[in-house]
Order: structure tokens, then sequence, then C-alpha cells
């Protein structure tokens, strides 16, 4: 019975999180504001380097709707009560970005948008109450967005101990022992490194005048011999060519180096 239960259960989470409710939209106040795009069909938003999420902002009281798709701007209207879509997109500036996929996604989804589902801790306990689903026709979860924060220095969300999960393109595998992982003490300036059998210290640098800017140095290694010395040499190597930082959609770290190539990737513990 118990086993009955928990099984029960676990089918209802997936279930929510792979449909949305049937929401009969009322006020258009719901989506105001601006949000971040952090979730688009079902895959984690990864900004380039140095550039912020995509936003769309919403504007209750004249129906517009505005933001970006990355880095080219969006703008049209919205109508909660709406037959068809409740997004309609009205223009659209057209540069070539870095990362055009994303922007092409962003702007074919929205036009599909049919309803949407606010998450929060009472529905779905993976998520908070500052996410929106927005869903297509079959009740389909099309992008997750989160409220943007008035404060956009991502430095005090570094604190804490992290796993490595991904350098230079190799993912770490799920099953290996002594995992690498990285610990942020902000107040110090310093991180703590376990590269999965030596340990390493070092000391962080940011800049002022550039919110994404991040460097490593100052780095002390212990000197044991170890099993794999590969993937500690590309730790090492790959703070050594840190030169920005970023975070995901799902809040993930990500570091890049000096030619904006994605070398790290950070998941809290």
């Amino acid at each position: 019975m118990k086993k009955t239960l928990i099984l029960s259960g676990i089918v209802c989470v997936l279930f929510l999180l792979s449909s949305c409710y049937s929401v009969k939209p009322t006020s258009r106040e719901i989506l105001d504001g601006a949000w971040y795009i952090v979730e688009i069909s079902g895959s984690t938003v990864v900004p380039p380097a140095k550039q912020d999420l995509p936003v769309i902002s919403f504007d209750a009281k004249t129906g517009k709707v505005s933001g970006n798709s990355g880095c080219n701007r969006i703008m049209g209207q919205y109508n909660m009560n709406a037959k068809k879509n409740i997004i309609k997109l009205e223009s659209r500036t057209r540069m070539i970005c870095p990362d055009m996929r994303t922007e092409e996604n962003i702007q074919n989804i929205l036009k599909r948008v049919k309803t949407y589902m606010p998450l929060s801790n009472g529905q779905v306990i993976l998520f908070n109450d500052r996410q929106i689903v927005l869903c297509n026709e079959m009740n389909r979860p099309l992008i997750i967005l989160r409220r943007k924060s008035s404060d956009t220095n991502i430095l005090p969300a570094l604190s804490g101990e992290w796993k490595i999960t991904e350098i230079t393109g190799a993912i770490i595998p799920v099953e290996m022992e002594n995992k690498p992982s990285l610990f942020f003490d902000i107040s110090k300036e310093s991180i703590h490194v376990n590269a999965g059998c030596n340990a390493i210290n070092a000391h962080f640098f940011t800049d002022p005048d550039d919110a994404y800017a991040i460097s490593f140095s100052k780095m002390a290694t212990t000197m044991k011999a170890c099993p794999d010395m590969g993937l500690e040499k590309q730790v090492i190597n790959a703070l050594h060519e840190t030169q920005s930082y970023n975070m995901s959609g799902k809040g993930d770290i990500i570091f890049y180096d000096k030619s904006e190539k994605l070398i790290m990737i950070l998941t809290k513990k």
C-alpha cells in the first residue's frame, strides 16, 4: 500500500511537470511585469557570454508586450481571453545575434501560446510562485518564465558549494566517485576546489565596471598522485582560462574563456 501511494505521488508530479492546468484566463494582471525566459520546449536557456537571459514584459494597462529574444527586440500585444493565441507579435528588429537559434525559437513559440499556468509551491513542489508556464493548444509547456529581479548582480548567487558538471564540453559522469566540486566564499573572494583527488585553493577577481567579468589567480594545489590526473588538469586549465561568467535559466553558473566559449558549468549542490 505504501509503495502504491509513493508511486501515485511520483506519477502525479510527473504529470504536472509535463502538462498545463486548464486555466481560464481572466485578467492581464497575472502576467504584468518583466520576466526572464528560462526554458523553451523543455530546454534550459543558456545565454551567451556577457549577455542577459531573454526577457519579455507584459503591460497590463495597455495590453502591450515587449522584450528581447536574446539581442533582438520584440513588440506586440496580448489578450488573455483571445480565442486563438494570447500573444500577438507585431514587430521585431532583425540583427544578427550570437545565438540565432534561441532567437528564432522564442519568436516562433510565442506565436503559439494559448494559455498559461502559474507554478507555485502548492501546485508543483519543484517550482516556486515566481514562475509561470506558457502553454500551447494541447496544454503542453512551451516556455517557462521567471519573474525578473530588479537586482541584476548575480555575484551573491555564487556563494556556497557547486558540483562541476561539465568541462570544455565534456559532461562529468553521474556515476563518477569523488565528483569535482567548487566552493565560493564571497566574503573572502576565494574558492576551494575538490578536483576529484587533489584540492585547489585560489582567489577570484571581479570588475565593478563589468558585471560578467571574473578571473582566478593565486592558485595553490595539493600534489597527490591521482587516478585521473587528466580531469584535474582540465579543471585547473579551465579556471586559468575563465574570463567571464553568467547564469543559465535553471540557475547553473557558466564560465567562459576570453573568446566567449563555454568552458565550465556548475550546478548548485
